[in-house]
């Protein structure tokens, strides 16, 4: 099943929250932002609690809460990320009320929402993926993105609508308490709507970037045509640290809330392993180009690298980006720092992995080949590589082109 019908009859079995009892009473749908809620009343103890539609991230980690808060069923894996601050969110009335643009581009007699909500920018591009698997499969049935507004570039052409919330990542955690009502009127214009499943881990293979992206990515065949091209994708809330000391201090300043007042002298220390590392790559060859992309403008890179970072994301920062990314041979980056499109575009990556993030691996990277091309052009490597080893990686990854030329050659 990858739609949920909502009108005009909507279908749902639900446990309570508190007696487990199958007797409950469905009175509707609270589209709280991220997560889509069924209203309920269990008929045997009288809790009223809501329930998340299995949707995305709801469909591997359903929530249940009781409306006081006192009563809650969810997995522990998602308790920190997911459980808590969407409960919190309604039992604690932590809103916000964005603009919400609605532009229309056809009209059908049935829709199908696609939720592509998140405070994650990597979920939010995963989610929105399911739009190109909806648009083959239901062509005649008006497909609408529910989207920030910021990512209105990445809608691909076919989609009959584009609801655009104006509104910050950090802040799509939280209620959006003017949501649910332009729902629920909106969905009126349709006979039959529905709500995709959406599920968020897709095989990737199956998923055509240029319909999003608008950008033809890295050709293999032009691997030794043109000149080599690595770019370092940074952040300055996630950090490549030399040591576990290092690391165990960024984890004290986050949980004393302390991190901001040491960005500055963090962001230093990630910038000099990155000097470190493309010293090391222009002395075995001076005519590698070096980019530098990603949120922050703190330090600077001088001759090594040519530094695109900025404060503030704008399409045309987007499209500039996603150009240099189509022209490298290499992306680095840490994980989290925004890699699903890096790696879409380029030829390979390297990311570098905090321990504790092993079990994501390879949410946030998209590898487009298979065997051993695979192996040569998709690496992580540990979080606390040193620079010099860094660099043997990518003048390793550099040398592909030599042996592309001699597998298809024997093809």
């Amino acid at each position: 099943m990858d739609l949920i019908e909502i009108l005009p009859e909507p279908e749902a079995s639900v446990r309570c929250v508190n007696c487990q009892s199958q007797t409950v009473d469905i009175h509707g749908y609270l589209f709280e932002g991220i997560h889509v809620l069924l209203d309920c009343t269990c008929t045997g103890c009288n809790t009223t609690f809501y329930k998340t539609l299995p949707i995305s991230h709801d469909a591997l980690f359903p929530v249940a809460f009781s409306k006081d808060g006192l009563k809650s069923n969810y997995s522990k894996r998602a308790e920190v990320w997911l459980a808590k601050p969407l409960i919190h969110a309604i039992t604690q009335n932590l809103t916000i009320r964005p603009a919400i643009e609605i532009k229309q581009r056809k009209k059908s007699k049935e829709a199908i929402l696609l939720n592509c909500l998140d405070d994650c920018f990597g979920h939010v591009y995963a989610k929105l993926w399911n739009a190109q698997l909806l648009l083959e499969k239901y062509p005649e049935k008006s497909i609408i993105a529910l989207i920030p507004k910021k990512m209105e570039w990445l809608i691909p052409e076919g989609v009959a609508e584009v609801w655009l919330v104006d509104a910050r990542f950090k802040e799509m955690e939280k209620y959006i308490a003017n949501l649910d009502d332009l729902m629920k009127k909106e969905m009126t214009r349709f006979s039959r709507f529905y709500v995709a499943v959406a599920p968020v881990f897709l095989d990737t293979d199956k998923i055509d970037d240029y319909k999003f992206l608008k950008i033809e990515k890295f050709d293999l065949r032009r691997f030794n045509d043109v000149k080599p091209q690595v770019t370092f994708v940074l952040r300055e809330d996630r950090f490549w640290h030399a040591s576990r000391a290092e690391e165990f201090l960024n984890r004290v300043l986050i949980k004393f809330k302390w991190q901001r007042y040491f960005r500055k002298l963090l962001v230093w220390r990630q910038n000099q392993l990155v000097k470190q590392t493309i010293r090391r790559i222009k002395a075995y060859n001076p005519e590698i180009s070096v980019f530098i992309t990603g949120l922050g403008s703190n330090g600077t890179f001088g001759q090594l690298a040519m530094d695109r970072r900025t404060d503030n994301i704008s399409l045309t920062v987007e499209r500039e980006w996603c150009e240099i990314y189509a022209q490298s041979h290499v992306v680095v980056g840490v994980h989290g720092s925004n890699m699903l499109i890096p790696t879409s575009l380029a030829a390979g990556f390297i990311e570098i992995l905090p321990e504790y993030k092993i079990p994501h691996m390879g949410e946030d990277t998209v590898m487009r080949y298979s065997g051993r091309y695979a192996m040569l052009l998709g690496r992580h490597v540990d979080a606390f590589i040193r620079p010099a080893l860094l660099a043997q990686h990518v003048l390793h990854m550099l040398n592909f082109g030599e042996i592309y030329e001699e597998i298809e050659g024997n093809s």
